[in-house]
């Protein structure tokens, strides 16, 4: 990992720069200032600020930049397809089709401004999330202590840290009373870390820098003062943003299957082309004429609503996902999520609640207790042997809620507003939960026991001992911490009313609990106690102790993280936590959440993995669902392997730590409203109610999006070389051309596109999320598909030039005919376009009302056709003549014979599968 003490750090003296020193953790503080050139008891001078603000800038960390309006509209003219259609404008205008070329381009306009208007509305949306972390920062300047506006911070500077504050800028440490500070947000640790003054060693990590306080982190307890060594750019936050800034935005598979399909399309067209001009050619007919045709049939094989319909499923997908509370940054990101096969998610505050909650107690000689409930509301019950106990007649377990209580420093308040929550070490406030859980009241003990000295936290003594003054006299010494300290210092333990003396077997049987609930994931804190008859100094207080008991900790899961877990693994989908904190801590998670069913999990840490960054395959990824210890850059190789061996990769988090691996993703889920701002544009969803199922959500909205692409493209293409055979067949059978130009480009943007657009419409069928993610290279146009298109084609063009041949027969015009051919065409593909809703029940096993849109769409479609051959304007435009009702009969039953040819069709396909089950609709949203 590079550092940003590592890189060249533009500091007050010239000589600072990389290579001149291992970071500033390595150095001692003497060294420190004299390289900064402040003191630490006055800080810099008034007059030293603003030079040091003009040489190295304000105190800003630099947002990722923003997609302008240019990108935004530019964005929308990228796609091979969209290529096609503006050829197609400028080969129209230059053959004189100017209506051609004029509807043609004003279907391209619309797309795009339908595409730049939803995707800037995310952008402003993103905008609207965001909020200033560090307004203020306490300083010492020229000798007296101000509030500044933490932008003018400049490295030298003195900066008072106390609890609740927010860390303005990176500093180290040059003075600490039982600092803890949360780390989650930059390093994936969920309990907040104690910070000392010790210098450390060049190779020390990031996580392990106890005398460095970082911006983006804050304070949970103790207090500090700190000489700021970075600000802005130059911060660890700075380091994080420039390299997610480095990575390239990666084509979504949806973008890749379009452009592929593109490409076919490319292809296609020629070969059609050819085919008509070589076969006029055959005929005798005129080479320039074939030619003016073979151009003209190439325009209208190109489906000019594909644009259209597929940015239309996209922006109802993002409806119904702004309807769960997620922001959508990148339209075409909102399919993505459909084709997902690895869900990579930090642990922290997106599968645990990020609020520590006393799990377990254990009280000698060898009693356990549960205690249920999560978060910071006081409610839960303590459950021995399976039994719901009273805690309140239960001494030992009073005794010990009592220590816990009175040796903390948090406080727990309620807002009618936000609900509960606290202030200080979320550790502590968990003591306090339990104990009011309990029915003691925290405030009531406090008082009752005013305190009169505290030894606080730090790393070096590993606990805290309080000394209160009792109701009728003496002291009572309230001590916690970690038990490998705490333990030794015991003489007497609680048991039922007695204090009985403590044996060096109880004390291995106490430790060897520890390692027992540690392995499990929960933080364990040791109480003890001691009263004494005389008032007593803290010094004194930590000997002849009480051994109370074990409190066993944890950031427990989300209540709806499991369910989501089990979701994605019936859809195929494997879950695998990335975080930085302990391998027994994650384990112990991803055991509660099933994130492996009835096994164990597969943990590893970054350095057991050889060859990472090796740029090749790494088959022994599929079996790891669990990463610890993970810094930002192992995060985003994780990630990188991963795609290399062929998956598709979505990350979700919420910290500045996730940043890197939310760029490189596939799909980069930034989730809560409280997500740093860097993993918020780092994204391509928001997921604002911080609730993991909305992933879920999520993944099934995508997968619906592309079945109904796909869909819509199945009707397009149909509908494209149905018109195209017909013509074929017309010059093949030399009945003439069926369909003149005009009305080509009037079923092109009319028949073809709204109804495609009504597919986009469609709800999902049942079972959606019981089948497996589809092969991320898998084509739209898949071989299958093209040839079930085509010979649907066949059948309606065939059933439409009988229409026109029966018409020709019987009419002299060729206005007549072609209206005929225009009409059966036309209605054929409205009646098919109920058929290509599945690809395996039948047209009558389709419930109507599950698709509402799509009877609208074709009723209004029908009464446009009606229009185009029944209005004089449009039948001057169109070359159309008035039907009669015999046409129509004709017309009505060529339509309905192409229907039920391909049903026949269909049924014989479908009969020689396994099994083919009509499909299941499912309930109204």
């Amino acid at each position: 990992m590079i550092n940003a003490e590592e890189r060249p750090w533009p500091g007050v003296r010239p000589n600072i720069g990389k290579g001149s020193h291992n970071g500033w953790y390595s150095l001692s503080l003497e060294d420190i200032f004299t390289r900064l050139r402040v003191s630490p008891s006055t800080g810099l001078r008034t007059a030293e600020v603003p030079l040091r603000q003009q040489q190295y800038g304000y105190n800003l960390f630099g947002d990722i930049e923003a997609r302008n309006v240019w990108q935004l509209l530019l964005q929308q003219f990228k796609s091979i397809v969209v290529l096609l259609l503006i050829i197609a404008t400028v080969i129209s205008w230059f053959l004189g089709e100017y209506l051609d070329s004029a509807a043609i381009a004003a279907a391209l306009i619309l797309n795009a401004l339908f595409g730049f208007v939803t995707e800037a509305r995310a952008e402003s949306a993103l905008l609207a999330l965001k909020r200033l972390a560090v307004p203020t920062a306490r300083v010492r300047r020229g000798g007296e202590e101000q509030e500044i506006a933490a932008t003018d911070l400049v490295p030298g500077d003195i900066v008072i840290l106390t609890p609740g504050s927010l860390v303005p800028a990176d500093g180290r440490l040059i003075e600490s009373h039982g600092l803890l500070v949360e780390e989650a947000a930059l390093t994936g640790e969920s309990a907040p870390i104690a910070k000392s003054l010790d210098i450390l060693p060049p190779e020390a990590p990031l996580a392990e820098r106890s005398n460095m306080v970082y911006l983006g982190t804050a304070v949970a307890g103790g207090n500090a003062v700190a000489v700021i060594t970075a600000t802005g750019q130059s911060t660890e936050l700075g380091h994080i943003g420039r390299l997610v800034a480095a990575i390239p935005r990666e084509e979504t598979p949806l973008s890749r299957a379009v452009e592929g399909l593109g490409r076919q399309l490319i292809w296609i067209i020629l070969v059609v082309s050819a085919l008509v001009i070589g076969i006029g050619v055959l005929h005798a007919e005129p080479i320039g004429l074939m030619l003016r045709t073979g151009i003209s049939l190439a325009i209208a094989a190109v489906p000019e609503g594909l644009p259209a319909v597929t940015t239309i499923a996209l922006a109802l997908g993002l409806r119904q996902l702004v309807r769960r509370n997620c922001v959508v940054r990148r339209l075409s990101s909102v399919e993505t999520l459909g084709s997902t096969t690895v869900i990579c998610t930090d642990k922290t505050g997106t599968l645990t609640t990020n609020m520590m909650t006393v799990r377990e107690l254990w009280l000698p000689p060898d009693r356990r207790i549960h205690v249920t409930g999560a978060g910071y509301e006081p409610a839960g019950q303590f459950l021995s042997d399976d039994q719901e106990i009273d805690p309140r007649r239960d001494r030992r377990l009073s005794m010990a809620l009592r220590v816990g209580t009175l040796c903390n420093n948090a406080t727990l308040e309620h807002d009618p507003q936000v609900g509960w929550h606290i202030h200080g070490d979320p550790s502590e406030a968990a003591l306090i939960v339990a104990a009011q859980k309990a029915g003691l009241d925290h405030a009531q003990l406090v008082h009752e026991f005013p305190r009169e000295a505290e030894e606080p936290f730090n790393e070096r003594a590993k606990r805290m001992a309080t000394v209160h003054r009792m109701p009728k006299g003496g002291s009572l010494v309230c001590v916690k911490g970690a038990p490998q300290v705490v333990v030794p210092l015991c003489r007497t333990q609680l048991i039922d009313d007695s204090r009985i003396p403590v044996t060096h077997a109880d004390r291995e049987h106490a430790l060897r609990q520890n390692d027992a609930l540690a392995q499990r994931g929960l933080r364990v804190l040791c109480l003890a106690y001691r009263i004494a008859a005389e008032r007593i100094d803290v010094v004194d207080a930590e000997r002849d102790l009480c051994f109370v008991g074990l409190v066993g900790i944890a950031d427990p899961p989300r209540t709806d993280a499991g369910a989501a877990v089990e979701q994605c693994g019936r859809a195929g989908i494997r879950v695998v936590m990335i975080t930085g904190d302990q391998k027994a801590t994650a384990c112990a998670i991803a055991r509660e959440l099933g994130m492996l069913g009835n096994g164990e999990p597969i943990a590893l840490e970054p350095r057991q993995l050889l060859g990472l960054n090796s740029g090749r395959q790494l088959p022994e990824l599929a079996r790891v669902n669990v990463f610890a210890r993970v810094s930002p850059e192992d995060k985003l190789s994780i990630v990188r392997a991963l795609q290399r061996n062929g998956e598709v990769v979505a990350v979700t988090g919420d910290g500045v730590n996730d940043a890197l691996a939310l760029k490189a993703a596939d799909i980069g889920i930034a989730i809560g409203r409280g997500a740093a701002d860097v993993a918020k544009e780092a994204a391509d969803l928001i997921i604002t109610d911080e609730r993991l199922s909305t992933i879920v959500t999520s993944i099934r909205q995508g997968r619906i999006i592309y079945d109904n692409i796909r869909r819509a493209i199945r009707f397009l293409l149909t509908a494209s070389f149905s018109t195209i055979l017909a013509i074929l067949l017309g010059i093949v059978f030399e009945l003439g051309l069926p369909l003149l130009p005009l009305q080509i480009l009037w079923l092109n943007l009319v028949v073809h596109v709204f109804p495609a657009m009504a597919l986009t419409m469609e709800r999902g069928e049942h079972g959606l999320m019981e089948r497996p993610p589809r092969s991320p290279g898998e084509p739209i146009l898949t071989v299958g598909l093209l040839g079930s298109i085509l010979w649907r084609s066949l059948l309606i063009a065939a059933t439409s030039m009988v229409a026109f041949a029966w018409s020709r027969l019987g009419s002299p015009t060729h206005e007549a005919g072609s209206t005929v051919a225009f009409a059966a065409l036309s209605l054929a593909l409205l009646l098919h376009v109920f058929n290509l809703r599945s690809e395996r029940s039948m047209f009558l096993g389709e419930l109507p009302a599950t698709n509402r849109y799509l009877w609208l769409v074709v009723a209004v479609t029908l009464g446009l056709q009606l229009s185009g051959v029944y209005l004089p304007p449009l039948q001057t435009v169109l070359r159309t003549r008035p039907l009669s009702l015999l046409d129509w009969a004709v017309v009505g039953g060529c339509s309905i014979l192409s229907l039920v040819l391909v049903e026949v069709v269909k049924l014989w396909t479908c009969s020689r599968t396994v099994a083919c089950p009509p499909r299941q609709v499912p309930p109204a949203d």
